[in-house]
């Protein structure tokens, strides 16, 4: 049942994690609430932190489309319950593209990230179907 459905993306905000994506389950979050889309604008350091961003992707129809994460240091990306993409440990900003299969409409969301040092970021972008490659953001992102 999608009609309950809020824009955004919950997030939880987390601290001291470690050279790869922790297990959350076992993690209290410092704070949590809602963005427009992935960013990492509420830490509240510069290394050793981590998020978690759970919801729903809205596309327009069924199609194939690339999901694009340029991030530093580790990223998962799971989709309907599947991983369709892991980066895990320490390296600078690199791109990956991953493809899949999706049907017009709401699809479960979940992305991990954890900065370990150095340079910090995430740009997470989708194209297909339609859709011009861009950031998943506002009409796309949505939670409950």
């Amino acid at each position: 049942v999608v009609n309950d459905l809020k824009g955004g993306i919950k997030y939880s905000y987390y601290e001291g994690t470690g050279e790869v994506l922790p297990d959350f389950a076992k993690m209290q979050p410092l704070k949590s609430g809602v963005l427009k889309r992935f960013e990492i604008t509420p830490k509240q350091k510069d290394d050793m932190f981590a998020f978690t961003y759970e919801g729903y992707l809205k596309v327009p129809e069924s199609a194939i489309y690339t999901i694009y994460s340029r991030t530093d240091d580790g990223c998962r990306i799971t989709v309907d319950g599947e991983v369709i993409h892991e980066a895990d440990g320490r390296h600078g900003m690199e791109v990956y593209n991953e493809t899949i299969g999706l049907k017009g409409g709401y699809h479960t969301i979940k992305l991990e990230y954890n900065e370990i040092d150095g340079g910090e970021g995430m740009d997470i972008q989708i194209e297909g179907g339609g859709i011009p490659k861009q950031v998943i953001g506002e009409g796309m992102l949505f939670y409950r």
